[in-house]
């Protein structure tokens, strides 16, 4: 499961990976990655009774998981839910530091909740995270909404370089 959830992770971000030229080339050696997402919920309506909406993270979820995460949980009527991802390194480079080694990463999210109408009723709605992340490392973005007519987004770039 953890590892098909970073494998997963690690698919989310357009990766587009370039390296213009060789390490002693005093050109460029750039390694890039872009994930975006744009989305809209538009004149909607909705309508809950009696509703009972839980997001729970709990039972060892993610116990010694190491990587990026974006998690989002959503129970809501009219709601927007995005995710990205964008993650680029270079390791263990043996070039000069006089040239030009650029490593860049972007995650981007654009959205929006316009002319959404919700009505609830007699809910109990509840977020949860327990006993979960215990020996975890890395990095997390974690949302959960139970409201209505809601926007959850997570965006995590990361960039590095190592020699």
């Amino acid at each position: 499961m953890m590892k098909s959830l970073m494998a997963a992770a690690a698919a989310v971000g357009l990766m587009v990976g370039a390296s213009a030229a060789h390490a002693e080339d005093p050109i460029v050696n750039l390694p890039l990655a872009a994930s975006a997402n744009l989305g809209a919920v538009a004149l909607t309506l909705g309508l809950e009774a009696g509703m009972y909406d839980s997001n729970r993270i709990t039972d060892g979820s993610f116990k010694d998981a190491t990587g990026v995460f974006n998690i989002s949980q959503n129970n809501g009527a009219n709601a927007l839910t995005q995710n990205s991802v964008a993650v680029s390194s270079v390791l263990g480079c043996e070039c000069d530091d006089t040239l030009l080694n650029v490593s860049v990463a972007a995650g981007v999210n654009a959205g929006a909740v316009v002319g959404s109408i919700q009505a609830s009723f007699w809910g109990d709605n509840r977020n949860t995270i327990s006993d979960s992340f215990s020996g975890a490392t890395g990095l997390f973005n974690i949302s959960q909404n139970n409201g209505a007519s809601a926007l959850t987004q997570n965006a995590i770039a990361v960039s590095s370089i190592t020699h």
